[in-house]
């Protein structure tokens, strides 16, 4: 019964260890704790807190034995487990702060090295040099705010580590003064690069003024080319004309393409954009006289069909539009020039103007001569009429006709072909029913 009472009292002894227990399991709980990114400093340092109160608990309240009548249980061993397991658990838990601390400040470095490296580039044009002028820009007003929080964050977890008495590599203190490094010096760094970056605007801003101001000069250079055109007066120079009219035309759509390209630019480097007056005022001046030579050019072709091709092959529907769409666009620009006292392009759009209500007064023998419903019987009435044989072949040409006086016979000519009409046009009605 004695043995009994003291193996009794040793069970009992026993259950000072109940409230240990669970350091059996807390290396699992740890791990588990510091995969948990959401964890604070402060969590980290009552949980390291923790451990070590419990640490000293065992060394301050467990015994190092435990004694009886007839029994003496040694708790060294015990107790130095325990405590091997808090340590195990406190370094697990204060080498993850490092490890992540020693990955936050090279990632820091290389942010800052990045950001260098970009802002560092030589600018060549406009683009490249607003666009490091932006990223400086925003590297100041953001980016440079958050990395210094991150470096101040990375401080806050370094200096929970020294509280926690954690012992860092030099690896983690090299990494640490890189970090501090980049703190301290980047400021310099861009000032520095800010005040490059003013040098290189004032290089590309002159080199952009030099190169509109040729630009400016060419378009002068073709605005004089346009103003010529008042003194080109000589028909027989037409294609001469036209061909300078399509080379300025041709250098003003360029033009307008190159202005736009400027105007971006400009506005890029935050300036007014140009008018560029010049290039509006010589596509508005060479407009008329591209108007006027393409007229004359037009007549010349056109007449020349008309009076000189088949005549039978004319449709005087189709001549008597044109003409009448031609003398309208002369006269028009007949006025334009004299109001603008222009008075050389003005006579050339006049004389065309007189040519072709020279050419109208023969629109009626066209109509005569071209009528569809002109039969044999109607041939044989037309050259009875001219005192000549006439019918429809390839020969004729509205020159000859002229040449050959048959307009002299129009109220004949109008009569017979009026008469066909007639008979052509209820011979189409009848073969329709």
């Amino acid at each position: 019964s004695t043995v009994n009472f003291n193996m009794a009292n040793v069970m009992e002894s026993l259950h000072l260890y109940d409230e240990y227990a669970h350091l059996l399991t807390e290396e699992e709980r740890v791990r588990e704790f510091v995969k948990d990114s959401s964890k604070s400093i402060e969590d980290y340092l009552n949980k390291y807190k923790s451990l070590r109160d419990l640490d000293l608990a065992i060394r301050h309240k467990l015994p190092g034995e435990i004694r009886t009548q007839l029994a003496c249980v040694d708790c060294w061993e015990l107790n130095e487990s325990l405590r091997s397991k808090i340590a195990e658990c406190i370094r697990i838990l204060l080498e993850s702060v490092a490890s992540v601390n020693l990955e936050r400040n090279e990632k820091l470095c290389k942010s800052f090295d990045n950001i260098v490296a970009t802002l560092n580039k030589k600018p060549g044009i406009a683009l490249e040099l607003v666009d490091l002028e932006q990223n400086l820009e925003q590297f100041r007003g953001t980016t440079l705010k958050e990395l210094l929080d991150e470096f101040a964050d990375i401080r806050a977890w370094q200096n929970m580590l020294f509280e926690s008495e954690h012992l860092l590599t030099p690896k983690d203190f090299t990494a640490t003064v890189a970090s501090a490094f980049w703190v301290h010096t980047i400021d310099g760094r861009m000032n520095t690069r800010e005040n490059e970056l003013r040098v290189d605007r004032e290089r590309i801003e002159l080199q952009f003024k030099q190169e509109r101001t040729r630009f400016e000069a060419n378009l002068i250079e073709s605005l004089n080319h346009v103003n010529k055109f008042k003194d080109y007066g000589q028909r027989k120079q037409m294609d001469e004309y036209l061909e300078k009219i399509l080379a300025l035309k041709e250098n003003f759509e360029s033009a307008k393409f190159d202005a736009d390209k400027y105007r971006e630019r400009e506005i890029m480097l935050g300036w007014d954009p140009s008018e560029f007056e010049k290039l509006t005022e010589g596509i508005e001046k060479l407009q008329p006289y591209d108007d006027l030579w393409e007229l004359v050019y037009k007549f010349t072709n056109e007449e020349k069909k008309w009076t000189r091709g088949p005549l039978f092959s004319i449709v005087p529907e189709t001549v008597d539009q044109a003409a009448n769409g031609m003398a309208k666009r002369a006269m028009k620009l007949q006025g334009f020039f004299e109001q603008s006292n222009l008075p050389t392009p003005a006579s050339v759009a006049k004389k065309i103007k007189e040519d072709l209500d020279a050419f109208k007064q023969h629109l009626p023998l066209l109509h005569a001569l071209c009528n569809p419903g002109l039969r044999q019987r109607h041939w044989d009435d037309i050259s009875e009429a001219v005192g000549f044989a006439m019918e429809r072949e390839q020969a004729f040409t509205l020159s000859r006709v002229i040449d050959m006086d048959v307009h002299l016979h129009m109220e004949e000519l109008q009569q017979i072909s009026d008469s066909a009409a007639r008979e052509y046009g209820l011979e189409t009605t009848l073969e329709s029913m």
